[in-house]
């Protein structure tokens, strides 16, 4: 008897062993876009924006220049945005784009005190232009 108690345990190891199988998984390129140099894309957020075009929001440079960075890139060619709030440091902290051109963009100053409120979220235009921003600060003060 314990030798069948041992032969159900081995097998009952055997089957919740992982399977694998030969499977080779290759990528497809879904859409090509234009990027300027040194835009760099980890931590980016990425959204399909309309016409084919890519948005990609990322925070470039260091210290009291750093900036929320957006490209909007498209076959032909990107353009590059970089927002500032208050002249102050300003990182992005989220990028949704806007199914009719454009995107809102949420960002923060990455060197505030603990407890300070500064984030702020905003709708900028398919021209680049900011069409409104709410301040955190507006929505808990």
């Amino acid at each position: 008897m314990p030798h069948f108690a041992s032969t159900a345990f081995l097998l009952i190891l055997l089957a919740s062993a992982p399977a694998f199988a030969d499977v080779e998984v290759t990528g497809v390129a879904l859409r090509d876009y234009a990027m300027p140099g040194a835009f760099p894309l980890t931590g980016s957020f990425i959204q399909p924006g309309p016409n084919q075009s890519t948005v990609i929001a990322t925070t470039t440079g260091e210290g009291s220049t750093v900036r929320c960075s957006v490209v909007v890139a498209t076959t032909a060619e990107a353009s590059v945005y970089r927002y500032v709030v208050d002249e102050q440091p300003t990182q992005c902290v989220g990028m949704i784009a806007h199914p009719s051109g454009g995107f809102f963009l949420r960002t923060k100053n990455p060197q505030a005190m603990p407890g300070q409120v500064t984030g702020m979220t905003a709708f900028i235009d398919g021209n680049g232009i900011e069409r409104w921003k709410i301040r955190d600060i507006e929505l808990v003060g």
